[in-house]
């Protein structure tokens, strides 16, 4: 049973991103745990190159894909990048499965499923993007 306590001892937290004040303390709120890691894997997942200051290689280079032609290629693409980049930048995670569907054949959209266990968790998580090219 110590062991079990010590596990859920252990906190990860994140400032929400959204920089909505909580509504009583008026501070920002705070993601806590599993919300905070499936917070920062979609922010991982749709973080474009340069937009992490002084980290130009922490992308992962699926909006380039989205501007390819609807293929298998593509799909084989978009989740080896979805794939690489959670598995180097997030160490709180133990990526299972990455899921890659196309949604819309003219707009070249994708429905994201990604399938991981936050360590000390032993319950999967999934999380759902929706992939879209943004002229």
């Amino acid at each position: 049973m110590a062991s079990q306590a010590k596990i859920r001892e252990i906190v990860f937290q994140d400032i929400d991103m959204k920089l909505t004040a909580h509504p009583v303390t008026k501070k920002i709120n705070i993601l806590s745990n599993d919300a905070a890691v499936i917070r920062s894997v979609k922010n991982l997942v749709l973080t474009q190159q340069y937009e992490v200051g002084y980290r130009p290689e922490q992308y992962s280079g699926v909006y380039a894909s989205l501007f390819e032609p609807q293929s298998p290629f593509t799909i084989q693409d978009i989740k080896k990048s979805i794939s690489d980049v959670i598995n180097t930048y997030e160490p709180r995670v133990q990526l299972l499965e990455v899921i890659i569907l196309p949604d819309d054949l003219d707009n070249n959209a994708y429905n994201a499923r990604i399938i991981f266990r936050i360590i000390n968790n032993k319950e999967p998580t999934t999380v759902d993007i929706f992939l879209e090219r943004i002229r």
